[in-house]
This record gives C-alpha cells, structure tokens and sequence, in this order.
C-alpha cells in the first residue's frame, strides 16, 4: 500500500468500526483501540505526509499505552465498601448457610 493511499478518514473508519465490537463485546478492550485510532487520524489529519509504518507504530504504541492505562486505572480504583456484599451473586448467598 503506497502512502498516498492512507488518509486520515480510515483511520477513523477503523476506529468506528472497534467502537462497534465494542458494543458487540465486553470489556472495554476495544473501545481503547478506537481511541487510538481517532488520534492517529487526526494526527493524519494534520501532518498527511506520515508514511503509513509510521501510522501504524503510533497506532500500536498508543493501543498497547492505552490499554495498560486503563487496566492500572481498573485495579487502583477503590471498591465500595457496601452493607449487602453478597447482592447479585446468588450462588454465593448460600455458603455456610443450613436449612432444615
């Protein structure tokens, strides 16, 4: 593929499209990609004559960035400490308890 041939609008055609799996799928993996697809079209977008294996690195190190961020993030925040621990999980409900 020749440079010229890589836009800034695929990017973020690419970037619509994880948004897509996103919904599809869980777990806010893909919806990361995207956002480093937007900013690689944008980047694009401003400078047009970045040769696409440049694109792609900043694609790849914003992706891996991205996600690595977001799961520190997901570790570190703080759980909320509740008074029914056990709501939802019904399985767990039934541990240790006897019925006659």
């Amino acid at each position: 593929m020749l440079e010229q041939d890589v836009v800034f609008w695929y990017w973020w055609v690419l970037a619509v499209g994880f948004l897509a799996l996103e919904i599809v799928v869980t777990g806010f993996f893909f919806l990361w990609l995207a956002v480093s697809a937007f900013i690689v079209g944008a980047v694009v977008l401003l400078v047009p004559v970045i040769p696409f294996n440049v694109q792609l690195s900043l694609f790849s190190f914003l992706a891996v960035l991205s996600v690595l961020a977001w799961r520190k993030y997901a570790r570190t925040r703080a759980v909320e400490v509740t008074d029914h621990p056990l709501l939802n999980q019904r399985g767990a409900q039934y541990i240790g308890r006897t019925f006659f």
